[in-house]
């Protein structure tokens, strides 16, 4: 008997090892970009993920990402937003005013999640348990560290630039517990500024090693779809549509329209007993939903995390140690951050 458990305990061990944290060495030597700015940008999105995924907790994630803020100058645009009483967690909000007070929303969320035997519990709380899960098994770097990287880069250059809309970069806290933190967001968002919303920009999971970057339908609005696959191709990027098995949950839900109804059941779907306990997404009612164009890589989810999610276990490509920076196409990442600056340009222009 000991000798099985001592095998059983290599086994294991040799997995996590291999599945170890790895902060990515910079790469921009063996691209294939080798403009100045060009080499500059992919640092930039490397930077940021290194950082992101040095943080065990979600709440570390945030305070780091309020320094990169500060560094870069952007403290004077930015503000942070209580999500809820069930987490410490705070959106992150970097408004870029335009000539227009017309708004465009970039968004990506920022936090982490484990699949452990807590994780369940911790849903029925509302993520109230989130920061004792075993985080540091998960760097966090695709999800959603790759759509961090990429939505903050976007926020430096469009400060630099005279732009026509006004654009505001929301970085979600609480999102792998319900996407409380845009459901929360929107629904506290005032009449007067939601009728001023044009459209949001969703970017999860991007720049992925062996996957392509892709537009996630039929979450996608058709118009902003065709305009997106264009501005790829004209770029000379691989850009595709993906559909995800099953129904696709996301940040962008919640610029779907929302209720009391609506909302209780998304709470349901996600939080199950939590949504019976109160939430401040319960009391906005935005009843036209705004269109939404989301980003993401195809090719993510395997068997593993069909069994992941069934068994509370830490095995799959997300939520868990595989998801690292070595999964990272650097490539890939600027690829999606070029398209997505050139899809605004060509909205601009319209």
């Amino acid at each position: 008997m000991k000798t099985k458990l001592c095998i059983i305990f290599c086994f294991i061990s040799i997995i996590f090892l291999n599945c170890s944290p790895q902060i990515a060495k910079n790469l921009t030597s063996q691209t294939k970009f080798q403009q100045p700015d060009e080499i500059k940008t992919i640092e930039n999105l490397q930077n940021t993920i290194n950082i992101l995924a040095k943080c065990d907790f979600n709440i570390n994630r945030q305070n780091e990402l309020v320094e990169l803020i500060l560094k870069n100058h952007l403290d004077s645009n930015t503000s942070l937003k209580s999500v809820d009483r069930y987490t410490n967690q705070h959106n992150i909000l970097i408004e870029i005013k335009g000539e227009t007070d017309k708004i465009i929303y970039i968004i990506a969320h920022y936090d982490k999640t484990v699949m452990s035997p807590l994780s369940l519990l911790n849903a029925m709380l509302n993520g109230s348990l989130a920061e004792t899960e075993i985080q540091t098994l998960s760097e966090g770097a695709i999800d959603n560290g790759t759509g961090v990287s990429v939505a903050f880069e976007l926020a430096k250059t469009l400060k630099t630039k005279k732009m026509k809309y006004t654009y505001r970069i929301l970085l979600t806290a609480a999102e792998e517990d319900g996407l409380r933190g845009a459901r929360t967001y929107v629904a506290t968002l005032p009449n007067s500024q939601w009728e001023k919303v044009l459209f949001a920009i969703n970017i999860d999971c991007v720049g992925v090693k062996n996957s392509d970057n892709c537009i996630l339908i039929p979450n996608s609005d058709s118009i902003l779809q065709k305009i997106a696959l264009k501005e790829a191709e004209k770029l000379g990027f691989t850009l595709k549509t993906f559909k995800f098995m099953g129904a696709a949950s996301g940040d962008h839900e919640a610029f779907e329209g929302t209720s009391f109804k609506k909302e209780f059941l998304r709470s349901l779907r996600f939080n199950l007993l939590g949504a019976f306990l109160p939430q401040r997404c319960y009391t906005g009612t935005r009843k036209n939903a705004k269109p939404t164009i989301t980003f993401c890589s195809n090719g993510l989810l395997q068997v593993s995390d069909i069994v992941s999610g069934i068994l509370m276990i830490p095995i799959g490509t997300i939520h868990s140690p595989r998801d690292n920076t070595s999964k990272i196409d650097y490539e890939k990442l600027f690829e999606q951050y070029k398209i997505i600056y050139q899809f605004l340009l060509q909205i601009e222009g319209n």
